[in-house]
């Protein structure tokens, strides 16, 4: 049963982060705008409004680091082996991946079919 609650905040953390503006919104808030470079990225919004805050890092200092954090599927193995640092269940650590990315891909079909017709 921890495994499917795992999944669900996994996945719902990135739908967070990939698919709204919180780190953003929540990077502004906490006054981290120098540190994550959000006036640079606001700046850069106006001329590419379609670019996420991931994309704009990604674009600006593209190296191992910034790919592997602009990717949801990288970010996703990582959240779930950190989860099986806990429980050390190699088969729960499997289907935990797949079972996230199942349902962050899920939400993501169901959030452009709600907003984009």
């Amino acid at each position: 049963m921890e495994y499917i609650l795992w999944s669900f905040l996994n996945s719902s953390l990135l739908f967070l982060l990939y698919n709204t503006d919180a780190f953003v919104e929540y990077a502004s808030l906490l006054r981290l705008k120098k540190i994550f470079n959000i006036d640079k990225y606001e700046e850069h919004r106006k001329s590419f409004p379609a670019n996420t805050y991931w994309e704009y890092v990604l674009y600006n200092r593209s190296n191992f680091v910034t790919k592997l954090i602009s990717c949801p599927i990288c970010v996703s193995i990582w959240a779930n082996f950190a989860c099986f640092s806990v429980y050390r269940d190699p088969e729960g650590l499997v289907l935990n991946i797949w079972f996230t990315l199942f349902l962050y891909f899920g939400l993501c079909v169901m959030f452009r079919k709600a907003y984009d017709e």
